[in-house]
């Protein structure tokens, strides 16, 4: 699979996915979930999804294969599960980078055909809209 299409297929995963309420009693946050493009400074293209709840423990939404390295305060990995394969798989041209709290997340997809995403670019973005987000 190309990671064009890897990276639509994760985007695709994470629109589709209904936000669950953090705790008992609270209802989810009705508030939709977006998705932008963006050019990082290393020169990839990234595809940022910010939702106003949290995707904590959704790995199989993540595709994530491992917890990922902390990077300024995002966790990014190169380790996903592609499509139904249970084998990780690692992707030196794409990057996730995601952070999560109870009432909002953010996860970039970053695709560099030249040379691997930079963790560092991805986790300035992910910072840039969590604080956008408020």
């Amino acid at each position: 699979m190309a990671d064009e299409e890897i990276a639509a297929l994760q985007v695709s995963r994470l629109l589709q996915a209904p936000p669950t309420p953090s705790g008992p009693g609270l209802a989810a946050a009705s508030v939709p979930v977006t998705v932008t493009i963006r050019s990082g400074t290393d020169g990839s293209v990234i595809r940022v999804v910010s939702a106003r709840y949290d995707l904590t423990g959704r790995w199989e939404l993540l595709a994530a294969a491992d917890p990922g390295q902390v990077v300024d305060g995002a966790r990014c990995t190169r380790n996903l599960r592609i499509g139904a394969a249970a084998t990780p798989e690692l992707r030196p041209s794409l990057l996730l980078c995601w952070r999560t709290a109870a009432n909002k997340s953010v996860v970039t997809i970053a695709i560099n055909k030249a040379r691997a995403p930079s963790a560092r670019a991805s986790a300035t973005i992910v910072d840039q809209e969590w604080i956008a987000m408020g």
